[in-house]
């Protein structure tokens, strides 16, 4: 670890420029450690670990937007795809609630943590299964519907009953009422003991300061979206980088404590990152709860 006044140091030495590499090291370096352990991984490992790459490439791909494209028969007109970034963003913003609801978040209480991320895990994959299930009964009464899918979709009826039968059988399920039982049996994964949950919900106990996350999110949809509003947003764009990429950096930073967490990665002894690159952290951190952490005191683990 480090000393406020080591921490303070590094920061101040660190220029905006430098922010997106460094961020993109620090993943860099926690793929190669998970890579190495892939063939021990659990299923639920395994699907940490998928995630895990899907925010590492979009957290890529918005960098490579970010400093603008070219026309592909057009070379010497280039530009910055505002609309793309935005909903890049909100992609990951809600990929890292999604991480932190099912492998950190606790919903429903006096229930052990690894039970509790067993059943979101199950209602997860559940809603997954049902999804696909819908996917199939659009084509069904189409010439598109061959034998290939149709044992497929008889594989996945078979399995979304099975998981349906073992989910109803745990104690989480069973003292729940009946407007959320309902609402897993209609595919709705994002529950807690009492309601289904909004992307604003799921940001209590994480490390985002709700506040904050709702505003966030809000700005991230108006652009996403395609209406009168949007379009003129996006005209009246100041193009500013470092604002625009700043909520990037924020859950870059706030996965990474997560990844620390789940994967047992131990980050704050700097024997996988850097002082440099765990300082970098521990201030988007800061800015995402948008209070102050005595270094001296506290490590990742905690600020998670």
């Amino acid at each position: 670890m480090f000393t406020e006044e080591e921490y303070k140091k590094l920061i101040a030495e660190i220029p905006n420029s430098e922010v997106a590499e460094i961020l993109f090291t620090v993943l860099s370096k926690i793929h190669n450690k998970l890579e190495y352990n892939l063939e021990n991984m659990t299923e639920q490992g395994l699907i940490q670990y998928d995630m895990f790459k899907l925010f590492f490439k979009q957290y890529n791909t918005t960098l490579v937007l970010s400093n603008k494209i070219d026309y592909i028969f057009k070379s010497q007109i280039s530009y910055i795809d505002l609309k793309s970034i935005y909903n890049l963003i909100r992609s990951l913003h809600e990929l890292y609630l999604t991480y932190h609801y099912l492998f950190l978040g606790k919903h429903f209480t006096n229930i052990n943590g690894n039970e509790e991320h067993n059943f979101k895990y199950s209602v997860y994959k559940l809603s997954g299964l049902k999804d696909s299930i819908k996917s199939f009964q659009y084509i069904k009464d189409t010439p598109l519907y061959d034998t290939q899918h149709k044992n497929k979709y008889d594989e996945i009826i078979e399995e979304e009953k099975n998981l349906l039968k073992d989910i109803k059988a745990t104690k989480i399920y069973t003292e729940l009422p009946a407007k959320i039982k309902k609402e897993i049996n209609r595919g709705n994964w994002k529950i807690n003991k009492s309601k289904k949950m909004s992307w604003s919900d799921m940001l209590d106990n994480t490390h985002i300061l709700k506040e904050y996350g709702v505003l966030e999110y809000s700005i991230l949809s108006q652009y996403a979206h395609t209406s009168y509003h949007s379009i003129m947003l996006e005209k009246a764009h100041d193009y500013n980088l470092d604002g625009l990429l700043c909520h990037l950096y924020i859950l870059t930073s706030v996965f990474i404590a997560s990844l620390s967490d789940t994967f047992k990665l131990n980050l704050s002894d700097c024997s996988l990152i850097t002082k440099r690159e765990l300082a970098l952290i521990y201030d988007f951190m800061n800015l995402a709860k948008n209070q102050s952490y005595n270094v001296e005191e506290i490590s990742i683990q905690e600020i998670i």
